[in-house]
């Protein structure tokens, strides 16, 4: 049996922006708030959601190592599932409408010379 090294045992630590740190942060405040407003307590937001009390406490405090499936799941005990995924639809996608649309601007800049270039012959 071939020994793994203590590095090769270790998982890979990922480092987050600031932004991407306060925004873990802020996202777990609304949680707690939403949780809070719903009379909820972390024990009983836990138990529905089958994981352990800290876990909770842990996504409220925007541990980015809380898997994503807790925090969907928390979402759809909030009721609030469907706003984030028609918050996250494709179409509601702002960056990704310019770049479709810088696309179709360049494609048709490219046409627009092979055609000139054709009448020109």
């Amino acid at each position: 049996m071939i020994k793994k090294s203590k590095s090769q045992k270790t998982r890979h630590h990922m480092t987050f922006t600031h932004d991407t740190r306060l925004a873990l942060v802020q996202i777990g405040e609304a949680l707690s708030l939403a949780r809070k407003s719903r009379q909820m307590t972390i024990k009983s937001l836990a138990e529905r959601i089958g994981v352990d009390r800290r876990t909770i406490s842990s996504l409220e405090h925007g541990n980015p190592a809380v898997s994503f499936g807790v925090f969907v799941q928390t979402l759809s005990v909030f009721n609030i599932l469907e706003g984030i995924q028609e918050f996250l639809s494709p179409e509601n996608d702002m960056q990704a409408t310019l770049e479709n649309i810088r696309t179709l601007r360049l494609k048709k800049k490219a046409i627009k010379k092979i055609t000139d270039e054709e009448v020109a012959f």
